[in-house]
């Protein structure tokens, strides 16, 4: 059977009963325990101790009757462990409350004073556990702060950025923090952009286009849509390449100057390629193929000068060379044709003589000439020019001989003997 109530041991219900009752109920059901979690405190440690042990006993005595007079005492002791409670929960809120305040103003020796002092007060409290967790990153989380905010001062984007990455790194980011750091991250590339546009623009100005490119194509990365940074390019590509056919244009013009029209030619072409528009190259281009042309149609004369035999072509080579005559200034070696040409017509072709050495079996055939008869060896006369000499004899197969009689200096001998036999 259960105890009776402590108020109806041995007298009528009445107000302090009452009242004791309540202390006991809330000492038991509350209040011990919490008494019981401060011991070891430094402050309020041994008084709770000491109360427990106490009202335990009180309670002993008053449910054997032999402590009625004690309720009172009972009840005072029971107010006394509320206020113990309350003044050590009050500490235990205010230590925590100065951790919190400390970690916000990021003053590390504070900090680890106060946590030191909710280890002490607040052990078992399950607030504690998340603070010790990251109290090895405290400092370096503090100076990462104290670093990004330096920074912000200072107006250095990217040392803040640095600053701040390292404290999300550390897992004390909050959505501010990225915020933040996008935020700057638009800052930094806005300012590189800017710089890269306004070096770019400085290149262009100075003719340094390579350089204007690289700057335009660093802008470029990172705003590859930007309006501004892709007709700047346009711009710079344009002037890159009108520069590199001036270049073709300068070599060209150096060649010609070294009667070189072959290669001037081929220069003025890559030029043209480059800038259609560029008129030193289209003008060079059609001076160097003019030229050239006028030297091949040329040298094809003094090639064959037979040709200038014909009364026709005689006409057509004097108006050939009064046309090359007006270029002449700028071609040494056209110069040396047109004389060569005109020495030719005022001159007349006079015939050479050619000495043919032969086996005297071979009936010798000139191509557009007539014959010579077997022979050991005979002087003909030719005019200049290519002649082909058929050696044509019975039974052995016709050897074929091309002969150059040339213009002007020694004319070496040929042999000129029947082939192999059928």
């Amino acid at each position: 059977m259960s105890e009776p109530p402590i108020s109806e041991v041995g007298r009528s219900p009445d107000p302090g009963d009452q009242r004791l009752a309540e202390s006991v109920a809330l000492y038991e059901s509350d209040l011990k325990a919490k008494l019981v979690a401060i011991n070891g405190q430094p402050i309020w440690g041994r008084e709770a101790t000491e109360l427990v042990e106490q009202l335990d006993m009180l309670i002993e005595q008053l449910a054997s009757n032999l402590a009625i007079d004690k309720s009172s005492k009972f009840i005072d002791g029971v107010k006394l462990g509320v206020k113990i409670v309350d003044e050590h929960a009050g500490a235990v809120e205010g230590a925590f409350h100065r951790l919190s305040e400390s970690f916000d103003a990021k003053h590390l020796v504070s900090f680890e004073r106060e946590l030191a002092n909710v280890k002490v007060l607040a052990a078992n409290d399950s607030r504690l556990q998340p603070w010790v967790d990251i109290q090895e990153k405290i400092p370096e989380y503090f100076s990462a702060a104290k670093q990004a905010e330096r920074a912000k001062a200072e107006n250095s984007p990217r040392d803040e950025i640095r600053s701040l990455e390292r404290v999300v790194s550390l897992g004390f980011g909050t959505p501010d923090t990225v915020r933040r750091i996008k935020t700057l991250r638009l800052q930094v590339a806005t300012e590189d952009y800017e710089q890269y546009i306004s070096l770019a623009h400085d290149y262009l100005d100075n003719h340094n286009y390579m350089k204007a490119l690289e700057s335009v194509e660093l802008a470029l990365l990172i705003f590859p849509s930007k309006a501004q940074a892709q007709d700047l390019r346009a711009v710079v590509t344009n002037e890159l390449v009108r520069a590199e056919a001036e270049q073709w244009v300068v070599l060209a013009q150096e060649q010609a100057a070294n009667d070189q029209w072959q290669e001037a030619l081929g220069s003025y072409k890559k030029a043209k390629d480059l800038f259609e528009t560029n008129q030193f190259a289209s003008a060079g281009y059609e001076q160097a193929a003019t030229i050239l042309d006028y030297k091949k149609r040329l040298q094809d004369f003094y090639d064959r000068p037979l040709r200038l035999s014909d009364d026709k072509v005689m006409s057509y080579a004097k108006g050939l060379l009064e046309d090359a005559a007006q270029f002449s200034p700028f071609s040494p070696s056209l110069r040396l044709l047109i004389d060569q040409i005109d020495h030719l017509l005022r001159e007349g072709i006079v015939p050479r003589s050619l000495w043919v050495d032969s086996d005297g079996n071979a009936r010798i055939r000139v191509k557009g000439v007539g014959f010579i008869e077997p022979t050991d060896g005979k002087a003909i006369h030719l005019k200049p020019g290519k002649y082909d000499f058929y050696a044509e004899c019975i039974g052995h197969k016709t050897n074929i001989y091309v002969v150059d009689v040339p213009l002007n200096g020694v004319v070496s001998p040929v042999r000129i003997v029947c082939g192999e036999s059928i």
